[in-house]
């Protein structure tokens, strides 16, 4: 039996912990690993199969930011890491990285997870003393897998490592599944657009104000959701009440299960400035909604060149007339929602799971 060590900083509910649970709960049912999540921190809001092993090194300490980034990463290692494992997996950019980069047993693999455009979203620095610190961790590690290929090549050309594209897990069977536990969401005939992710400035929800102000003026109807919370979520309802949007834009907060909104809404609207690989794009294609999208790393990964679904240039304007074409001009929607339909099988649970094995060597 192989044991499997998976690193990162919580399981709150965020993309790439949600992709960190499907991983390792498709992992889990091979009767051949031995599967240990580390927590850096002591916040398990996402579900993980019984048979997976939690640790936890802090719970929430105020210090926990401080002693990540000032102790040097072997140090950090053998504090967190207790035993010896087969496999040790960064799942994500920052303090799990630097904890594993630290591993110095060598029949230990080492890997670590790229998920963020490394040149626009530099939050993973916070965890290091100095940038120099952040490319030795990265060096100590053998093998990096990065979630599309714009992030791959951007942290190549960064870090001068070669980086593996390897497909997110997303259980394609459970998410429809869960997409029908609910119907008649929306109770109108309306245009329905939904959004769904952390409500923090790089989402880009703000721009949504101008945007609908904009289309509100040309008579565009359509109403947008917008599910989730973060920092950002006061102030965001805030600047929808001044503008007196409230019956376009619609915050309904953190729901545990988007996935009705999603599929029963006319479209997917994802406004970021970065992301690494967007599963709520990912996940519009497998319930088979047309998404319009800002161009970011990772979109044409998943909608090819425009040609399943409407990537926009990332600004303001581009944003307002994809919207105004895709709920004006009833003949482009369609060969979307056609187009959409025929991408959804490319994102089985099975295919990614097999993929992955392979390129862990498991």
């Amino acid at each position: 039996m192989k044991k499997i060590l998976f690193c990162i900083d919580s399981l709150k509910p965020g993309g790439a912990e949600i992709i960190m649970c499907n991983t390792v709960n498709e992992l889990v049912k091979d009767s051949n690993l031995d599967i240990t999540v580390q927590l850096l921190q002591k916040e398990q809001k996402l579900n993980l199969d019984e048979k997976v092993k939690v640790n936890t090194f802090m719970n929430n300490n105020i210090f926990y930011r401080r002693i990540i980034k000032w102790m040097p990463a072997s140090i950090l290692h053998k504090l967190i890491i207790k035993e010896k494992y087969d496999y040790e997996i960064a799942f994500m950019e920052g303090a799990s990285t630097k904890v594993i980069s630290g591993c110095h047993n060598k029949k230990t693999k080492t890997y670590a997870w790229i998920h963020t455009d490394m040149e626009k979203y530099r939050w993973s620095q916070r965890s290091y003393r100095s940038v120099k610190e952040e490319k030795r961790a990265y060096s100590n590690i053998d093998k990096i897998f990065a979630v599309s290929s714009d992030t791959r090549d951007i942290f190549e050309k960064k870090y001068n490592k070669p980086a593996t594209y390897v497909q997110n897990i997303l259980n394609d069977k459970k998410i429809n599944i869960c997409a029908d536990k609910e119907k008649n969401i929306y109770g109108d005939h309306q245009f329905h657009i939904v959004s769904v992710g952390s409500i923090k400035p790089i989402k880009g929800y703000e721009r949504l104000i101008k945007v609908h102000r904009a289309l509100k003026n040309e008579g565009v109807k359509c109403v947008h959701y917008i599910l989730g919370d973060g920092p950002s979520y006061a102030d965001l309802k805030q600047k929808i009440t001044e503008n007196d949007l409230e019956d376009r834009i619609i915050l309904k907060g953190y729901i545990e299960n988007p996935y009705p909104w999603i599929k029963e809404a006319d479209m997917l609207g994802c406004v970021s400035y970065a992301e690494g690989y967007s599963s709520v794009v990912c996940e519009a294609v497998i319930l088979g909604v047309p998404v319009i999208t800002t161009e970011c790393s990772g979109m044409k990964d998943i909608l090819g060149d425009s040609e399943y679904g409407l990537i926009v240039k990332n600004d303001d304007i581009s944003i307002i007339n994809g919207i105004k074409k895709m709920v004006t001009n009833k003949e482009f929607y369609q060969k979307y929602l056609l187009k959409v339909k025929e991408r959804r099988t490319e994102f089985s649970v099975d295919n990614a799971v097999k993929q992955l094995k392979t390129k862990l060597e498991i």
